[in-house]
């Protein structure tokens, strides 16, 4: 438990995030990511994303997304929205250096939805639905299997996507320095073609700064049978802030 104290600090310090910094942050990050989305090539991009996650207990959470992908209509799409994080059962013995606490637990659970802009083409509206299964394996090695659900309306019309995610990592020390090296790969079914369009595979690291934020540095392929240019490659960098409430302990 919190003594008095402590809780009214953390609640001082959630206060001060969501009124005053976040919203600063989230508005010059989309036009920011606006910038960026109209300005790269269309074989080559570059894709920012912010995340702030607010623990409400020990298994619920929120977050809020700005990010850019490729992952709208067009290579040029800016995407933002809420998340709920539901998770249970904690693995037996912490196994990466991260913040997220999500990454401790055998199986969590996501709902959110995304506002996608995109450029000279239909506005999407999108609601995902996640599940992510962890395995702990041998030489400290964390798999996940992500999942998704895209449930989708452009331009009036309804579809549906499946994405299948698997996830490999290992925390490292480098003397001063933590971080969790990942490689993963995704799938994707799109009912508009009924077929499966897309897979990407991407690497990348998850570095913790102090109690709070991680950066995650990324390198991504992804292939779209169903678009122009069919290949493209990305240089992804996504920053999450990890707040608690008074009542997360």
């Amino acid at each position: 438990m919190l003594s008095r104290s402590e809780a009214f600090c953390g609640e001082q310090d959630v206060r001060r995030a969501m009124n005053g910094f976040l919203p600063r942050v989230m508005f010059v990050c989309t036009l920011a990511l606006s910038q960026v989305a109209t300005a790269q090539s269309s074989n080559f991009q570059w894709w920012p994303e912010w995340d702030t996650y607010v623990s409400l207990n020990s298994r619920t959470r929120v977050s809020f997304t700005v990010s850019r992908k490729d992952d709208g209509l067009t290579p040029g799409s800016v995407q933002i929205g809420p998340n709920i994080d539901l998770s249970v059962k904690p693995l037996l013995r912490r196994r990466l250096r991260t913040n997220d606490e999500s990454a401790y637990k055998y199986l969590s659970f996501r709902a959110g939805y995304r506002y996608i802009v995109t450029v000279d083409t239909p506005s999407e509206h999108r609601v995902l639905l996640e599940a992510t299964p962890r395995f702990p394996l041998p030489l400290m090695l964390l798999l996940s299997d992500r999942q998704r659900a895209d449930l989708r309306v452009i331009n009036g019309q309804f579809s549906w996507r499946y994405r299948n995610c698997l996830m490999l990592e290992r925390s490292l020390k480098i003397k001063q320095l933590s971080l969790t090296p990942f490689a993963r790969g995704e799938l994707f079914y799109n009912s508009r073609y009924d077929l499966w369009d897309q897979n990407s595979y991407s690497f990348g690291a998850t570095i913790p700064i102090r109690h709070r934020l991680d950066l995650e540095p990324f390198y991504e392929h992804r292939n779209n049978s169903q678009s122009s240019p069919q290949h493209i490659d990305a240089l992804g960098f996504t920053i999450s802030l990890y707040l608690r409430s008074n009542r997360s302990q």
